[in-house]
């Protein structure tokens, strides 16, 4: 994997399938379990989720998905 930040915006690229699977993973287990709130009269702009979040991944996915935690941290901290 390759993190590359130019002028403010980031791009990672060459990803692992278990990377890419890891991060899939999230994004679709959160896009499924996220409502949006709102008040009768307009939407907060906030999304909860229904339930505990919940994911099943692998050894690989979830060693994939902590190394590319700690590089976006790296990325926030520097």
């Amino acid at each position: 994997m390759k993190i590359k930040i130019n002028a403010g915006l980031a791009s990672i690229q060459e990803l692992t399938p278990d990377e890419l699977d890891a991060i899939f993973g999230v994004v679709e287990a959160v896009d499924r379990q996220c409502f949006p709130t709102s008040s009768r009269d307009e939407f907060s702009g906030l999304w909860l989720s229904k339930d505990a979040f919940a994911a099943s991944i692998t050894d690989a996915q979830r060693s994939a998905l902590k190394n590319l935690g700690t590089r976006i941290r790296d990325i926030y901290n520097s």
